[in-house]
């Protein structure tokens, strides 16, 4: 998700990450891995957030089941 936030060089768009993994870990440092994987259903491809005490990932934005594209980061 994207936000405007107030920054020391002005107003700016900052990506704002999920705040736990689909089993309540927290995804902030230093139990989460951040990525990127191409596919196909998002223009650009996918930001994954890797938790580090469960290896649960989610994508943003959410992915629909496509095949992924190769040379993909971890994720």
């Amino acid at each position: 998700m994207a936000r405007l936030v107030p920054t020391g060089r002005g107003t700016e768009v900052v990506s704002i990450g999920p705040q736990a993994c689909p089993n309540g870990h927290p995804l902030q440092y230093p139990n989460v891995r951040i990525g990127h994987r191409g596919c196909s259903c998002a223009d650009g491809g996918h930001r994954s957030y890797k938790c580090l005490t469960c290896d649960a990932v989610v994508y943003d934005p959410p992915h629909d089941g496509s095949p992924w594209r190769q040379g993909s980061a971890y994720g």
